[in-house]
């Protein structure tokens, strides 16, 4: 698990600091890492995951980044159509 900070900007930082903390919850400071497994980490990335966050007007995390994924696979989608129309390889 990697925590990076985005980029010191001012309207990130509470995002940031509460994250921490709900990793914080699972892995305390002074965790020897050593005995934290793959499984372990997965669990906590689920947990995560699948909270609500007040900063993303209660959805999920995964919630969020399916929605998301939703609209770029339509964009996606549509400028390929768009190509292959435009080099006659489908007609509508």
């Amino acid at each position: 698990m990697v925590l990076e900070t985005l980029g010191g900007k001012v309207d990130h930082t509470g995002l940031n600091e509460n994250t921490n903390g709900l990793i914080i919850q699972y892995l305390p400071k002074g965790t020897d890492f050593a005995s934290v497994t793959n499984e372990n980490l997965h669990v906590i990335m689920h947990k995560l995951n699948n909270r609500p966050r007040k900063s993303l007007g209660y959805a999920t995390p995964n919630e969020v980044f399916r929605y998301e994924r939703k609209k770029v696979n339509i964009v996606y989608i549509t400028t390929n159509l768009d190509r292959y129309k435009n080099h006659g390889i489908i007609n509508e």
